[in-house]
């Protein structure tokens, strides 16, 4: 006979992981770098959005900014800055 272990708790649903997202989303509005830093990707965009409706730029602009620091690691994408001519307009 095997016993289930009894520290284990049962899954969660779909809802309720959403909704703990949501909460770790909530909480980065804050501006706590510390947390921002360490919040998973999801959480971060999850963010974005209530920063965005709040009318918050600053808010908006520090969860950008944590996800192209990111981004801008040897191992993924390489953000590079290309400067274009600007185009002619004949009358």
């Amino acid at each position: 006979m095997t016993n289930p272990e009894p520290t284990k708790r049962p899954a969660r649903t779909g809802a309720e992981r959403q909704r703990e997202l949501r909460i770790k989303a909530l909480e980065l509005l804050s501006g706590d770098d510390a947390a921002i830093a360490s919040a998973p990707v999801t959480a971060i965009l999850e963010a974005i959005a209530p920063a965005f409706r709040k009318g918050d730029p600053f808010a908006v602009a520090d969860l950008a900014n944590e996800l192209l620091r990111r981004m801008n690691t040897r191992h993924r994408f390489k953000l590079i800055r290309t400067e274009t001519e600007p185009e002619s307009v004949d009358k």
